[in-house]
């Protein structure tokens, strides 16, 4: 996905919170982040957050209407789990520089990560 927070949001489908990234890490710019709601990501402060960000994250769960990726470090193993799960070939998939992210919403009751269903495998 390029970073552009219109073109993600359009890819995902839905109103999910976008995340502005520190240019050289994977920690987000904004404090609080897991409280965020899609409304408080639409003012033009954050707006502007969100285009002078070296890369754009997704707040996933809750959050994000259900929003779940699926991480696959390697080409191999996300064609092993669609051949399993067939029905997930036309969802939408990311590229990293090494594998790919499924992207999938999930209805239902949603438990937080840092919950023991959370970690459950």
């Amino acid at each position: 996905m390029k970073k552009d927070p219109q073109a993600i949001l359009q890819a995902l489908g839905r109103k999910a919170v976008l995340l502005p990234i520190r240019e050289g890490s994977k920690a987000t710019m904004v404090k609080g982040w897991p409280e965020k709601t899609f409304e408080d990501t639409q003012t033009s402060s954050y707006q502007n957050l969100l285009e002078g960000a070296s890369a754009i994250a997704v707040s996933l769960g809750a959050p994000s209407g259900g929003l779940c990726s699926i991480d696959f470090d390697c080409e191999e193993a996300m064609r092993v789990f669609l051949r399993v799960n067939p029905f997930l070939e036309e969802t939408l998939r990311t590229k990293g520089r090494r594998g790919a992210n499924l992207w999938v919403a999930i209805t239902g009751n949603i438990p937080p990560l840092n919950s023991p269903q959370g970690r459950q495998w």
